[in-house]
């Protein structure tokens, strides 16, 4: 389960790394408005990314609650057949 946690992790980072080309390194508790710069346009675009490269679907009103990269992470470890 740890492998599949820091995999998942990972994936995120990567995927924030090739939307936002992020001036700072990212990690679980990098912020998407602050850290990043990222407007909310920019975070559906990684969020729907990561569904297309994960195979699923995370609901708009728990995206919408997402701050830093490790709320992400952990909304996506939290859906079914994580």
């Amino acid at each position: 389960m740890a492998d599949q946690a820091a995999e998942i992790e990972a994936t995120v980072i990567k995927v924030i790394e090739e939307n936002l080309s992020p001036k700072v390194k990212v990690t679980t508790s990098t912020r998407f408005k602050e850290d990043l710069k990222a407007d909310e346009l920019e975070v559906y675009e990684v969020i729907y990314n990561l569904e297309q490269k994960l195979n699923t679907t995370i609901p708009e009103s728990e995206a919408n609650e997402v701050e830093t990269v490790g709320d992400l992470v952990k909304l996506i470890q939290s859906r079914p057949g994580r």
